[in-house]
């Protein structure tokens, strides 16, 4: 019988912890719609720089579809 993990978001919570990411500044201007500061996240660490990665983490442009920033006019 394998072991079953049963976690209540209070656990999931403790099991976590917390880092700093920083995006330089022309991926920043290029993804700024999709980053938001403050707020819990996700991330991907790559330990080996010469491991190539991985195709469906690799976002080549924001989608249109996705949302308009607060503020901006939207498609007209």
């Amino acid at each position: 019988m394998r072991p079953v993990a049963v976690e209540t978001a209070e656990e999931r919570h403790d099991l976590t912890f917390r880092v700093k990411l920083q995006i330089d500044k022309e991926r920043l201007t290029a993804f700024g719609p999709l980053v938001k500061t403050g707020i819990p996240g996700m991330g991907y660490v790559r330990f080996n720089p010469t491991a190539p990665w991985p195709a469906n983490l690799t976002l080549k442009a924001v989608p249109p579809n996705l949302w308009t920033a607060s503020g901006a006019g939207g498609p007209k």
